[in-house]
């Protein structure tokens, strides 16, 4: 299988190519246009089993719709989401990608997609704390060629296999792949008091009363610049500037058994280089071209993150326990939020994996923030920061023959 971690600037798209078809997380990006990005890291005969998108925002989405009208994507999974967050994450589309992205997004959200032969799932949220375990354990989706399971809504802490796929050859390794590996959202809930966003909307002049109506209201009112300041002003002042409530965690790894699964050994080598030099880029591409193959070190799973915020210790603590079957199995995982400081948990740097940022090279946003770089620095831990550039683009090939 390879891993590549795309170089879309600030944004996201991550590949992992199973031969016979690929599974997508996060697709978007705020710096290149999407047929920039699509046409070079996929052909018209691609099968795209599944899309997992952690969020709705357009860096993490606005690359979808032409990805579905480009290739054969089957499956897309997305977080379910409260009419509040709907209107927070419309009227940020809005401004980030017009109309058309706040339309494709109302479709989603909907259950449609471009293509019929495109289906979308959505993950019910779980609260970052607490919660049912038995709405989260004990449940599979498989997303097999047949297509058996018509499901249009599923648990967090589901998990989706592709078991009976049907490998073209049916190698014994290839038998061992669908058996063992896993992907396993979790759509995280921060519930949040929105009586400052309903109060501030109705006096806006909003039927708040449907909810769903009012980025389309907002659209039609684009070019009234007052509106959008006073907007902006709700976010930023009065819901304190913290206003993704809902972000999708994936893990895609090998499948432990028991609570005392061992790490799964693999190979793998990396293909790595920064386009601007930088001193901790240079480091550890020097570090990791001494030594192709970490057999002790790197574990196949990674851990997809999105805009997880992570600061903070139940956030963090509530994290591994709803990956505790597989947190031995990580070994690659993605910083949250673009390498955020205000999104950023010092535990992170203390795991035994290879780290990730997606962020585009002098972005508005100062992502990835120094203090986080400095301090992953400091760990020792190989850390790569994914940029525009193509030479920023990171690729895995890993051996799953140990599976």
């Amino acid at each position: 299988m390879t891993r590549t971690i795309c170089n879309t600037g600030q944004g996201v798209l991550c590949i992992e190519d199973f031969r016979e078809f690929k599974v997508v997380f996060d697709c978007g990006s705020l710096t290149k246009p999407p047929k920039d990005i699509i046409d070079v890291f996929f052909s018209r005969t691609d099968y795209v089993k599944a899309v997992f998108i952690s969020h709705l925002d357009a860096d993490h989405v606005n690359c979808l719709c032409y990805l579905i009208n480009f290739c054969h994507v089957e499956r897309v999974f997305i977080p379910l989401i409260s009419d509040e967050e709907y209107v927070i994450v419309q009227c940020r589309n809005l401004k980030s990608g017009g109309k058309n992205l706040v339309d494709f997004v109302d479709m989603l959200r909907s259950g449609r997609a471009p293509k019929d032969q495109t289906r979308v799932v959505t993950v019910r949220p779980t609260p970052l704390s607490g919660g049912n375990e038995q709405d989260i354990n004990n449940e599979s989706f498989n997303i097999s060629r047949n297509m058996d399971d018509d499901r249009k809504s599923i648990n967090s802490g589901t998990e989706v296999v592709f078991s009976g796929f049907g490998y073209k050859g049916e190698s014994s390794k290839d038998r061992r792949i669908e058996q063992n590996w896993v992907f396993q959202p979790f759509n995280f809930y921060y519930p949040k008091n929105h009586t400052t966003l309903m109060r501030e909307l109705k006096y806006l002049g909003f039927n708040v009363d449907d909810m769903d109506s009012i980025p389309h209201e907002i659209a039609k009112r684009i070019s009234d610049k007052c509106l959008f300041t006073m907007i902006k002003g709700i976010y930023k002042f009065d819901l304190a500037g913290s206003i993704n409530s809902n972000s999708m965690v994936v893990y895609s790894g090998a499948r432990c058994t028991n609570t005392g699964c061992h790490p799964v050994g693999i190979h793998f080598y990396v293909n790595h280089h920064c386009a601007h030099h930088c001193d901790w880029c240079r480091m550890y591409h020097s570090h990791i071209s001494d030594k192709a193959s970490w057999d002790d070190f790197f574990k196949c799973g990674c851990l997809y993150t999105g805009d997880f915020d992570a600061n903070g210790s139940k956030k963090w603590t509530s994290l591994k326990e709803r990956y505790k079957d597989y947190w031995n199995n990580i070994g690659l995982m993605q910083l949250p939020h673009h390498g955020s400081r205000y999104s950023f948990n010092r535990e992170i740097a203390m795991m035994n994996a290879i780290f990730f940022v997606c962020a585009g090279y002098r972005n508005a946003y100062g992502h990835p923030h120094d203090s986080v770089v400095n301090f992953m620095q400091l760990t020792g831990n190989p850390f790569y920061w994914v940029n525009e550039e193509p030479i920023s683009c990171l690729e895995f090939e890993i051996d799953c023959s140990s599976l």
